[in-house]
């Protein structure tokens, strides 16, 4: 229907039109008041004045709809509404467009009141001016001119799936099972629907590629493949690109890139495009995400958000309600103005299709699922999204929890679809179909916008304080140890890069990132095991990263020359940098405390026993220098007590305390100027406590103070007992005195008051309120750099950002920077009430770091309330002039990448240069790298991944690499695929953006090496080949299948020997090799032929060491407490053998116990699942436990028993 000025499409004017005297002047006046009446007060009311029916018919409502017919030839039908102020008989609609007749419909009486009345009239195929004549038995005629626009034709994309988070509502371990048991019903379901009409043949979507990349693990190889072949290349399947429903805000830079490699994972395994990723349930999402995921080839983006949040913080801001003023469907840009990806959002994966009428939704209470019953509200819809949008085209889910597969939606489909042509709705196979139709059709039309999406779930990783500290400090050092390890293999040959456990510690922490958090009313052992593979997450994440870069430095040491005792450091980041570094000296060099710069200076140094600190010289980029010991006795420390609040300074700040031990005041002195606000309602490093939902707040009283003071700088230590935490604070605060910063150390112990069983209530809090006049706030996300409220697209709330390392207030004078290690939330101006607030102007230059609250159910991450002990560090910077100029984001790098250091004992000659060496540099300060690491295809060089750190365009960054003689630069993806070569070692990167580029020696491979299979029993292959020669490394493929791809996923190992044993794997099982020479210079030779080995069906082989089987979640056996202070629950990863028995659990409260009769526990039967309950009961409280599982075989084979595993049980509350 034409749109008309001040009248909208679904109101027409109805008056009663004579056709006797329609030249009378009188009539014409009537009509024409009427008719501006009408149109202003947007409302459709007889004339006053009209004959008698005209007065009965109060207001008379045609409204168009966009549901159209099946019929040949269509038709569409119209809704119509009669206020009527006295019954009516016999009424008779008739409508005509000029002389033709289309449609005369008797519709009976017109109760007094609102009657609702529906009829079809063919569809129009261009615009059309209609009369509509109503008449009564009794009444004269009403009459009205309505014009008729085209309908649009609908189509109406449904995804069906299965939401399930990764622990929460079940364990891991079940959601793992059931989502491969969806996969199986789904398949079904698409062949059973084979000959039902296209657009309604059940389809299915899995939502992300964790549940996907289990499949192939889990069933066979095979059948996924067949279900690539069959069901995801036809459009019956699809997977999102994403891992899953992620804290993408929680990702460390380069985790963040990591994790786009999922989405590869799917191109390079089964070339399948992989392009549209889901965010479901999780209702923020990170706007770094944007630029490295669209450099990744990722393309849109489907949001269905879950507002819930505790009623303490009163839900959610999610402002994607139908009633938004923000669009659902718009371009997302990314920070560096040019990246975006196509962003659709619905209000909720689950309630979505009740907008449209229907709901499919098996765990939920089913609606009336018919043509008939959803008709109304889905024309009431798309009048809506009519009046909002231009598009034709919407997508939505309809699926719930952990839903089984079932042919709900796709019958309401194949019956609406019979009856109705327009809209259609549509099963959904291919998540990329609905963004290339309305990108196609629509995309001039689609708004764009530009921010963080900053959720409610944010604060869900404060639940868990402690691990999200050790999540973060892994993420940052797991890099490191990559750099490391690549340095440690070009430089030495016969280093083994460990492929395989960096692979594996980025899946560890990318999937403990999942939204599954345990913030929820979820109780039981379902949060117990949650929390227990959480905790194996992140810990199994730090010890790659902790025994990989020890390994690896230790490695680059030895290559060094040494004309003696000497300490090696070494610099990650791409910046020149002087530290403080400390390490601890072996009994061999404890008094040796002189420490000799290259120019025979000697380095301002502190010993405490073996404890050695000093300064360091400057330490090139990613390089290292090494400093020779002497003997001598180095400057001391000394420690004295304050009975009143010390007053500290050096030359760049005098710095006051007050008795509670909070900074009072930090006096610039290069600025000359106070940078605490002294009006603040807290003080700088003040702990605010709440206990009732912020009603009110407490905070520290008296402190006892101790200072010590050295040659490398002042500490006050403040010791406090805090009342209304319950916990022992002890507050470090350290004036270093050759640097201009301020770092502080704030550790809490055994916090009491959080371990409450009445949660919800709690939160705390440490205050920096800076005092900057008209400052303006930037917060260094995990990737670029956002200033609250301005880089906010509006969906979320704006009472916080996620802070990756830094947080800053400045103006055009100066600013003052916030680094922050162990928690990710900074709430600017003040500390917010109100978790959902918006559009509030920010009045104070304030920061506040938001650092945990008590929402986890059970306080499931510790074992009870003298557990809970807490660590958050911060380093205070202050600079002259604007944030542009003030290097912030390189600041913040250094502090948080702190350079490495190990003893070299003894004199050694090396094959590194001697003194210091860069094996890295660039010349842009701007530019910081992310990592060095070996290529995702084995033996295609290295790969360095650079980002921009301050928003500036850079076109030509000279790279200078300290190794090779003639490396060949290629320009990469984000994943990287191959772009460009480069001519020279110059690259260009936009602002915020990445630079992926790998390089690589030149020359000739080797050759393929000679294969040969060895001994086999019912577990194992022995496989050896002819040495290559030059060769002093080989990689180790094994497939399933005979024409299995030899890539990274394949890859088993990597061996310095010419020979192979691959244990534990299925007994009477078939397995296939190829072997390739890895050189001296990274390149991988020739592949072997293939090698067909099958082990035994039968034999005497024990079974494996439980533990031994890698799946991605707990391995080796872990223990964790339970609700109750006398059990304890166990999981130890499932062994693969097909005669496996049963498991033999033992027990003693010693850790050196004999597995025996004595301390036999259990007998477990294997489960169904890839990890292994177990429940142990009747235990003392608050005492700890130790644990060792053995597996069995039928033939009463029993495996070597498994490292070692400690349990506490619950400390009982007080």
């Amino acid at each position: 229907m034409k749109e008309r000025a001040f009248l909208p499409d679904c109101i027409i004017l109805g008056a009663r039109i004579n056709k006797n005297e329609e030249n009378n002047a009188m009539i014409k006046k009537i009509w024409v008041y009427t008719t501006i009446v009408c149109l202003c007060a947007l409302d459709v009311n007889a004339a006053e004045g009209s004959a008698a029916m005209a007065s009965a018919v109060r207001k008379w409502q045609v409204t168009p709809t966009s549901l159209v017919t099946r019929d040949e030839p269509s038709r569409r039908q119209i809704d119509l509404s009669f206020d009527c102020d006295e019954a009516l008989d016999g009424c008779v609609l008739k409508v005509w467009a000029g002389e033709k007749l289309l449609a005369d419909k008797a519709i009976g009486s017109l109760r007094k009141g609102t009657n609702s009345v529906s009829m079809l009239l063919p569809e129009p195929r261009k615009t059309i001016e209609t009369r509509w004549v109503l008449s009564s038995a009794t009444k004269l005629p009403a009459e009205q001119a309505v014009t008729l626009d085209p309908p649009r034709h609908w189509t109406i994309y449904v995804i069906k799936s299965s939401h399930m988070d990764i622990g929460l509502h079940d364990p891991q371990y079940k959601q793992r099972l059931l989502g491969d048991e969806c996969i199986d019903r789904a398949r079904e379901f698409v062949d059973q629907t084979g000959d039902w009409p296209e657009a309604s043949r059940f389809r299915y979507v899995v939502e992300g590629l964790w549940w996907w990349l289990n499949y192939p693990q889990d069933r066979s190889e095979e059948s996924a493949n067949e279900v690539v072949r069959k069901y995801i290349k036809t459009g019956l399947f699809d997977v999102g690109a994403s891992h899953s429903g992620n804290h993408t805000q929680v990702y460390g830079v380069e985790e963040l890139c990591r994790s786009a490699y999922y989405a590869q994972q799917m191109r390079d395994r089964w070339n399948v495009r992989s392009d549209t990723m889901l965010m479901v349930d999780n209702n923020g999402i990170s706007w770094s995400l944007v630029t490295a995921y669209a450099d990744a080839g990722i393309k849109n983006l489907m949001f269905l958000p879950n507002a819930w949040n505790p009623k303490t913080v009163n839900g959610s801001r999610l402002d994607v309600g139908w009633d938004s003023t923000l669009p659902h469907l718009f371009r997302w840009q990314g920070a560096d103005g040019k990246s975006s990806l196509l962003f659709w959002a619905n209000p909720h994966y689950i309630s979505s299709g009740q907008a449209f009428g229907f709901q499919t939704c098996s765990n939920r209470k089913p609606g009336l699922n018919t043509p008939e019953s959803i008709a109304p509200t889905m024309a009431r819809q798309l009048a809506m999204l009519e009046s909002k949008y231009p598009y034709d085209i919407w997508f939505l889910s309809n699926y719930d929890d952990n839903e089984t597969p079932n042919l709900a939606f796709p019958e309401l489909a194949r019956a609406w679809n019979a009856r109705w042509r327009w809209p259609e709705l549509r099963t959904v196979g291919d998540l990329s179909e609905p963004f290339r139709e309305v990108e196609k059709r629509f995309g001039d039309r689609i708004p764009t916008l530009r921010g963080d999406i900053t959720g409610g779930w944010a604060q869900h990783p404060l639940s868990a304080p402690t691990l999200l500290a050790m999540k973060r400090e892994a993420d940052r050092l797991l890099p490191t140890a990559e750099k490391l390890a690549t340095l440690a293999r070009l430089s030495n040959p016969e280093y083994v890069y460990p492929t395989l456990a960096f692979r594996r510690a980025w899946d560890a922490l990318i999937c403990n990132d999942e939204h599954s958090y345990g913030t929820s009313y979820y109780k039981g052992r379902p949060v117990y095991d949650t929390w227990m593979q959480h905790r194996d997450w992140i810990e199994r994440g730090l010890a790659v990263a902790e025994t990989e870069s020890t390994r690896a430095l230790k490695a680059l040491a030895n290559m060094v020359p040494a004309s003696g005792p000497s300490v090696f450091i070494f610099n990650p980041t791409l910046q020149a940098r002087t530290e403080t570094v400390e390490v601890e000296l072996p009994e061999s060099c404890r008094s040796m405390c002189f420490v000799r710069c290259s120019d025979g200076t000697l380095a301002a140094a502190v010993a405490d026993g073996r404890r050695l600190k000093f300064r360091t010289s400057e330490v090139p980029p990613m390089g290292y220098v090494v400093y020779r010991l002497d003997k001598g006795g180095p400057g001391v420390s000394t420690k004295s007590e304050s009975a009143q609040p010390p007053v500290v300074e050096n030359s760049f700040f005098s710095m006051t305390f007050g008795e509670d031990g909070a900074i009072t005041g930090i006096f610039d002195k290069q600025l000359k100027r106070q940078l605490v606000d002294v009006s603040a309602q807290y003080r700088c490093n003040q702990f605010v406590y709440t206990r009732d939902a912020h009603k009110n707040f407490t905070s520290p009283s008296k402190a006892r103070f101790e200072i010590e003071s050295s040659t490398l700088g002042q500490t006050v230590i403040a010791r406090i007992d805090d009342a209304g935490s319950g916990a022992f604070m002890e507050q470090r605060v350290t004036l270093p005195a050759r640097e201009k910063r301020i770092d502080i150390d704030n550790r809490l112990d055994h916090v009491s008051d959080l371990a409450s069983t009445n949660r919800w209530y709690r939160f705390g809090y440490y205050a920096f309120p800076f005092d900057v006049p008209q400052g303006e706030f930037r917060i260094g996300l995990n990737g670029c750099v956002a200033r609250p409220q301005k880089d906010q697209t509006g969906h979320g709330t704006e009472s916080y950002l996620p802070a990756r390392d830094w947080s800053h207030v400045g103006n055009s004078q100066f600013g003052v920077t916030l680094a922050q290690f162990d928690s990710h939330l900074i709430e600017c101006g003040k500390i917010h009430i109100d978790k959902k607030e918006f559009g509030v102007p920010l009045t104070t230059s304030h920061l506040y770091s938001y650092i945990f609250t008590d929402w986890l159910y059970g306080h499931a991450y510790v074992t009870g309330p003298s557990h809970i002990n807490l660590r958050y560090r911060y380093v205070i910077y202050s600079h002259a002039g604007d944030f542009k100029n003030a290097g912030v984001p390189q600041f913040a790098e250094r502090v948080v990448t702190p350079v490495l250091s190990v003893v070299i004992p003894s004199a050694q000659k090396g094959i590194l240069p001697s003194g210091s060496h860069s094996f890295l540099s660039v010349d842009a300060p701007d530019v910081s790298l992310l990592t060095l690491k070996l290529s995702e295809a084995p033996g295609h060089g290295v790969v360095a991944r650079f980002h921009e750190t301050d928003g500036l365009p850079q076109d030509k960054v000279s790279i200078k690499a300290g190794w090779g003689k003639a490396l060949a630069l290629t320009c990469c993806s984000l994943t990287e695929q191959d772009r460009n070569v480069l001519d020279q070692p110059v690259l260009a990167i936009e602002p915020f953006g990445y630079s992926t580029i790998r390089l690589e020696e030149q020359g000739q491979v080797s050759p393929a090496p000679i294969i040969k299979a060895g001994k086999v029993s019912d577990k194992s292959v022995a496989l050896s080949w002819d040495p290559v020669k030059a060769v002093r490394q080989y990689n180790v493929y094994r497939g399933n299948y005979a024409d299995f791809i030899p890539d990274v996923h394949h890859l088993v190992a990597t061996t310095q020997e010419a020979c192979f044993l691959d244990d534990w794997l299925k007994a009477g099982t078939t397995y296939y090799y190829r072997i390739a020479a890895f050189d001296d210079n990274l390149r991988e030779g020739i592949l072997s032929r293939k090698v067909e080995c099958a082990t035994l069906v039968k034999g005497n082989s024990p079974p494996a060491k439980v533990g031994n089987t890698y799946t991605g979640l707990i391995a080796d056996p872990r223990a964790w407490r339970g609700d109750n202070p006398d059990m304890l629950y166990l999981q130890w990863g499932q062994n693969v053998e097909p005669d496996l028995s049963h498991y033999e659990v033992f027990r003693s409260e010693s850790p050196d116990f004999e597995v025996c009769d004595k301390t036999f526990l259990a007998k477990v039967e294997p489960g169904p699942y890839v990890v292994v309950p177990f429940e142990d009961q009747g235990l003392k409280p608050h005492s700890a436990y130790y644990y060792r599982v053995r597996a069995v075989d039928r033939d009463g084979n029993k495996g070597q028993p498994s490292d070692l595993c400690k349990g506490i049980t619950r400390e009982p509350a007080k």
